[in-house]
């Protein structure tokens, strides 16, 4: 029975370290993420821009002018 009660309080410890380990770098998760969202933010806007661009270049091809 010892020998059980020292097996799960170990378990449990390696656990906590593990978990202390995931949560010292989750900001850096974060970070990361935030960093990779606003690239892909900024690259649809300058998508939609370059569209709006090329509709009125093309417009103004077809017009003749």
């Amino acid at each position: 029975m010892d020998q059980m009660a020292t097996s799960v309080t170990q378990m449990a410890e390696m656990c906590k370290k593990m978990w202390n380990k995931e949560m010292a770098t989750m900001h850096y998760k974060i970070a990361a993420a935030v960093n990779i969202a606003a690239l892909l933010t900024i690259a649809l806007v300058l998508l939609i821009v370059l569209e709006i661009q090329c509709i009125e270049h093309w417009s103004q091809i077809l017009k003749g002018g």
